[in-house]
């Protein structure tokens, strides 16, 4: 057959055109006619040859009745840049993925180029000579689930006259047996979601490769010469490939890097990932969007040291103060379980009990449709201070005491610190919000302590 492919922000789409009830194209009219088109396809070009997996119809025909024409439509799951050899009525299954993605690079400090300046002669004579060589570098490799895990360098020569090297950092999966796509790409998305706390930014795939044998470099008499790299367009991820890449100052502030970590806590990551989801999803979800409102942001990493303090954390010293008046834990015990467990000063509030109640009582009157909207710089710096608190406690959980001695706990809460010096906020004992504009006559709302009788801390 013959049909158009067509990459956009989406995936890869394949337009189908055909002659209605022609005999030479009876297959590919039954095909949109029963919506069964079939789930692979070969696409063949004068330079190209791209395996389509997971194909399914999408609509059609559109028939162009002065030319008895039609025109289907199918969507591609999968597409790997070069010719599958295997079975093209089986699913595609693949033995290693390796994914490049925003801030790994940096996070690793791996480096696959090494440079050496060696001076020789005196005088007229000196000669200035540079080595560089370029190889792949590994890193830290871990289990995570069934699938085994490493960071490591790959490197692309542009060619030409100039040297010009393309070094950068993959997260690589293999499991014991060939795998689904989607399988690989759970395991990687985990990790994604580590990287997304230690920026407390959205991270995004950039390009994803497989290697299995069903790929193959071969030479026109059939020998195969080994199992290349090949690029994989996934509909799952492809939207990433278009956002803005961070700036390099914005992956400046990480909360901490590879070479204080081990392979154990990045296994230790993975496999817990799953149990903590209650805790991790509102906060990787917060993280992973580009835009939002200041009340989202509250309301997302609330619910996070909510979850944390319901279903990680236990009873802990001084949380009684955090009580309501029949002695029962309140969304504000919670919170303190969290800010107790790091064990932070903060020079914008007078406690961590002060703190907790502020947080609660903003995260609930947002929630509880009563009264109005508490004031939009609280709640962004309550809601900056929740983030910082919630990224922290996510590394907490699953590093050891030497490691986490290295994170720069003071990194998250920068912008917050610095919005509440700069307007005169405090947050007092009993969760009330000192505002300097309230006493100069700027418009202020405070949440005050007597909303706790209304609302339920």
């Amino acid at each position: 057959m013959v049909g158009t492919l067509t990459l956009t922000e989406d995936g890869v789409d394949v337009a189908v055109p055909y002659l209605l009830d022609d005999p030479q194209f009876a297959s590919v009219q039954q095909w949109f006619e029963s919506k069964t088109a079939p789930s692979q396809l070969l696409a063949i070009s004068t330079e190209l040859r791209m395996s389509l997996f997971g194909s399914r119809f999408t609509h059609g025909p559109l028939s162009y009745s002065d030319f008895s024409t039609s025109e289907g439509r199918i969507l591609v799951q999968e597409a790997v840049m070069k010719r599958w050899e295997g079975d093209f009525h089986a699913p595609l299954l693949v033995e290693e993925v390796k994914s490049e993605m925003d801030g790994l690079h940096e996070f690793s400090r791996l480096s696959s180029i090494t440079r050496k300046a060696i001076s020789t002669g005196e005088g007229r004579d000196r000669r200035n000579v540079i080595d560089y060589k370029v190889e792949g570098v590994d890193g830290l490799e871990w289990t995570q689930g069934q699938a085994r895990m490493k960071i490591s360098t790959s490197w692309l020569d542009h060619g030409g006259n100039d040297i010009a090297v393309r070094d950068r950092s993959v997260l690589t999966s293999k499991f014991d047996s060939p795998r689904s796509f989607r399988e690989h790409l759970v395991e990687h998305r985990k990790f994604v979601s580590l990287l997304s706390i230690i920026y407390g930014k959205p991270i995004a795939f950039r390009q994803h490769d497989i290697r299995d044998t069903n790929v193959a470099m071969k030479t026109m008499d059939g020998t195969i010469h080994g199992h290349p790299w090949t690029e994989l367009i996934s509909r799952q991820t492809i939207a990433d490939y278009s956002t803005e890449r961070p700036e390099r100052m914005e992956l400046f502030y990480a909360l901490i890097r590879m070479p204080q970590l081990s392979s154990k806590t990045l296994s230790r990551w993975g496999n817990e990932y799953d149990a903590r989801s209650r805790f991790l999803i509102p906060l990787t979800g917060l993280l992973a969007s580009r835009d939002g409102y200041v009340e989202n942001t509250a309301i997302n990493a609330a619910m996070s040291l909510e979850a944390f303090g319901k279903g990680i954390a236990t009873l802990i010293d001084g949380e009684a103060a955090t009580y309501d008046s029949r002695n029962r834990a309140t969304t504000a015990t919670y919170v303190f379980r969290g800010l107790r467990a790091l064990g932070l000063s903060w020079a914008i509030a007078h406690s961590d009990v002060g703190l907790a109640r502020a947080i609660a009582r903003n995260y609930n009157t947002i929630k509880h449709p009563k009264g109005d909207f508490p004031d939009s710089l609280h709640t962004k710096v309550l809601g900056s201070i929740s983030v910082g608190v919630a990224r922290l406690l996510a590394l907490q959980l699953v590093m050891t005491v030497e490691e986490y001695a290295s994170v720069e706990t003071s990194f998250p809460f920068r912008e917050a610190i610095a919005l509440a010096g700069n307007n005169g906020l405090f947050v007092e004992e009993d969760g009330t919000m000192r505002d300097a504009r309230a006493a100069s006559g700027q418009s202020a709302v405070t949440v005050g302590a007597s909303r706790e009788t209304a609302i339920d801390e």
